[in-house]
């Protein structure tokens, strides 16, 4: 009982086919002599089967990751931002909180009053500094 020959391995067997011809010598529209034409076939059969157990495992892999996913996206998401608050209050009582934020508030009123020296109005100042930490937020 003859099997049914997929698409893969039709194309697999064509595409070898053709390149052994060419390297044999063999004009294109001659048959491959049947010891050849048989090679191709059971090869073209193995490339298939190979091929296609490799995706269905791969597949079969990715379903099994999905099936032990949290898929609870609020879990996660609430688990994260637990997490995040959990850090913003750890930052927030620090000692050297309150003293960075005073340092950078001098470096930015500097950094103005040098705008302004250097004969832009305080407006213009303002918004240079505005661009530079929106800039800086944005890396």
């Amino acid at each position: 009982m003859p099997t049914e020959t997929s698409p893969l391995e039709k194309k697999i067997s064509i595409s070898l086919e053709g390149d052994l011809k060419k390297r044999l010598g063999i004009a294109a529209n001659k048959p491959l002599p049947t010891m050849y034409k048989t090679m191709v076939d059971d090869t073209a059969k193995e490339a298939d089967v190979a091929a296609t157990q490799r995706y269905v495992k791969q597949q079969a892999l990715s379903l099994g990751k999905e099936f032990y996913r949290d898929v609870s996206v609020q879990t996660a998401m609430d688990s994260r931002l637990a997490s995040a608050l959990q850090g913003v209050q750890l930052v927030s009582q620090s000692a050297d909180l309150q003293k960075m934020i005073e340092e950078n508030a001098k470096m930015l009123f500097a950094k103005k009053k040098a705008l302004e020296d250097a004969g832009f109005t305080a407006d213009q100042a303002f918004q240079l500094i505005l661009a530079e930490v929106s800039a800086k937020k944005a890396r």
